[in-house]
């Protein structure tokens, strides 16, 4: 792999240094993609280095070409192959070369003593290349042999002279309605139709500003970095001066109080991913074609601590804690109701506490692909609502020199139909790793029971739904500039699933302790009913652990804008941005509740709370808390076509 990116990074550098050694003759006129025998040489080197096997030799231009101007350009020998003529009607000739593509190269009229549907669909020789329709007597056969004959052998005419092989020569201004008697006229592209496109065959091959297809098969890899919209956190961590224990069972805190996770949007951090499209035309004429793409963001990882668990009592100022809202009352004493805290590195605890958040974004989708209009140089409009030209407002001052732009080059409009796939797998924990302080004499400090207290909030969003869009591209020379607009509609499962537990070690004895089910901000007890009889329909369930999921209607558009450049007939390479919004989603963040009824802590009561103490409904709860999602972000790529 690394010597691929190698060959591939040299094959960039020397081409790039060879166009820009060549670019007054690559930039003048008006025609599309200019050509030079340098460039000719890189573009076919930096090709073998990508896709071994492809053509040797470039076919010339295609027929249906405009000139401003020019001699007939004639070439040498060249191969192509042999096709039927499908449409005859306009006295055309009956056979045809086109091609990989399907783009007609020559017209070729029979002679006697030559039967041409010997080799229908087989590649042929063209041993002098005299214009756009040739005799079958200036053929060669695929056995070598020349099928020149004396008494059929087609004289140049006077006056006209074999110029330089097309491979070398500049190809015909587009931008020109003129036509060159016996060059490459624009009006043949209406005298055959190989699949009912009225542009088949135009400026198919050897540049990217033909109607026609644009290859067969092509693949896009592009670099991503992009920034997700940051997940709303509730207060998670705090710090605060000084305790009063006071013998008080409500603790009170003294002093300010800093929250130093928490309360704000996690993970704006930018993102590295990767997108990768591959897509096949179906016909020649590249009217249907079938397109996929995947989109991975990867996953992003962000962790926080505070405290030390280092056997020492922490310094005043330095206390660290979780905050929480306590809703129940703890001993009669009504003063424990209201905003309260968990000790994690304090005079009386000697821990740490860590929170650690995870994201992935992924998608997926395939579309059938239809061309909806193309236009070559053209100022016009084509369909009823979509506009490929400049037409509208072409009269008024400042907007003269845009359309005179915009009336070059080649301006397509495709429209995408498709089923869309998209993902958004988050979660948040948090682990407090504690051990007690059992006695702080002023002499020793004396351990006690050591616990880990672990919180988990996770979610899961998968969207499915059709998919629709447009793409324009407008392309001058070597440059090209992509549009495209798409939206999604479907649905979204939400999936939440919220899990805690707490496990507390003796300070002496077996260690053969369990984990209790519930954390800190999460918490479930079964509330037995008054006539303690489990399964009855007095019994009610207390907190918020458990996995819910459910529907929601959901619809992510997408727009895009992608600059290309193309480095060969092959390579393209490009820049975009991308902005995408999805809407009904759910977020760890959002799950969490921070009112808490202290009497369901394991921790304080050894996972059995008094049942007197809870109440239907108490706190934590766990309800739906939806919101939307906005990503965008640069990438940068290269295509290739086959």
């Amino acid at each position: 792999m690394a010597f691929q990116y190698l060959r591939l990074f040299v094959a960039f550098l020397a081409a790039n240094a060879i166009f820009l050694a060549e670019s007054p003759s690559l930039t003048a006129g008006d025609g599309p993609n200019r050509v030079t025998p340098s460039d000719i040489v890189a573009g076919q080197w930096v090709d073998s280095l990508l896709g071994p096997g492809l053509d040797a030799i470039r076919p010339p231009n295609p027929v249906g070409r405009s000139s401003r101007g020019r001699k007939n350009q004639r070439s040498g020998a060249f191969r192509a192959k042999l096709v039927n003529n499908p449409d005859t009607s306009k006295g055309a000739p009956p056979f045809a070369l086109i091609d990989r593509s399907g783009g007609v190269l020559r017209y070729i009229d029979p002679v006697e003593d030559i039967d041409l549907d010997t080799y229908l669909g087989e590649t042929v020789g063209v041993r002098r290349d005299t214009g756009k329709t040739l005799l079958a007597s200036q053929l060669m056969l695929p056995s070598g042999q020349s099928v020149q004959q004396a008494q059929h052998e087609e004289p140049i005419p006077a006056g006209e002279v074999v110029g330089e092989s097309s491979i070398l020569a500049d190809p015909p201004d587009s931008d020109s309605g003129e036509i060159v008697e016996g060059g490459f006229g624009s009006g043949l592209d209406e005298e055959i139709d190989f699949g009912g496109c009225s542009q088949c065959g135009v400026g198919v091959y050897g540049c990217r500003s033909g109607c026609g297809s644009q290859g067969v098969l092509y693949a896009h890899r592009e670099y991503l970095h992009w920034w997700l919209e940051g997940m709303n956190t509730p207060p998670l961590m705090m710090r605060f001066q000084d305790v009063d224990l006071g013998g008080s069972n409500a603790p009170e805190v003294i002093g300010p109080i800093d929250i130093i996770f928490g309360g704000n949007r996690v993970l704006e951090d930018g993102r590295n991913g990767a997108r990768v499209t591959l897509g096949v035309w179906l016909d020649d004429c590249g009217q249907w074609g079938v397109e996929g793409e995947y989109l991975g963001l990867g996953e992003i990882d962000r962790q926080f601590s505070a405290g030390e668990k280092d056997g020492l009592v922490s310094q005043a100022g330095l206390f660290v804690g979780r905050p929480f809202f306590n809703t129940g009352v703890i001993g009669n004493n009504e003063a424990t109701r209201g905003p309260s805290q968990e000790d994690v590195d304090t005079n009386r605890l000697d821990g740490s506490v860590t929170v650690d958040i995870r994201s992935e974004f992924n998608s997926a989708g395939i579309w059938l692909r239809h061309k909806l209009c193309c236009r070559e140089g053209y100022s016009t409009c084509c369909g009823d609502t979509v506009g490929c030209g400049s037409g509208v407002g072409c009269s008024v001052g400042s907007m003269n020199g845009i359309c005179a732009l915009l009336r070059k080059g080649v301006r397509r409009t495709d429209v995408l139909y498709g089923f869309r796939w998209t993902s958004l797998d988050e979660s948040l924990q948090i682990n407090e790793d504690l051990q007690r302080f059992d006695a702080i004499p002023p002499a020793a400090i004396v351990l006690g029971e050591e616990i880990d207290v672990v919180d988990r909030f996770g979610t899961q969003n998968d969207f499915v739904g059709g998919e629709i869009g447009y793409e324009t591209e407008w392309d001058l020379r070597r440059w090209s500039l992509k549009f495209l607009s798409k939206i999604a509609i479907g649905n979204t499962r939400q999936r939440v699933a919220i899990n805690g537990s707490t496990t507390i070690w003796p300070s002496s004895g077996p260690d053969d302790s369990l984990p209790l089910e519930g954390g800190l901000l999460t918490q479930r007890f079964v509330h037995p009913g008054p006539d303690t009889n489990p399964g009855t329909e007095d019994d009610f369930v207390v907190g918020n652990i458990g996995r819910f999921e459910r529907d929601e209607f959901s619809m992510i558009p997408e727009i895009g804008c992608t600059l290309g450049y193309d480095l060969t007939r092959r390579l393209k390479l490009t820049a975009g941005y991308t902005l995408i919004y999805w809407s009904n989603i759910v977020r760890p963040g959002d799950q969490i509740d921070l009112d808490i009824n202290a009497n369901l802590l394991p921790r304080n009561n050894g996972g059995l709370p008094d049942p007197a103490t809870i109440v239907p409904g108490d706190h934590p709860r766990f309800a739906f808390l939806q919101t939307d999602l906005w990503a965008h972000g640069l990438n940068l790529g290269a295509e290739y076509t086959w």
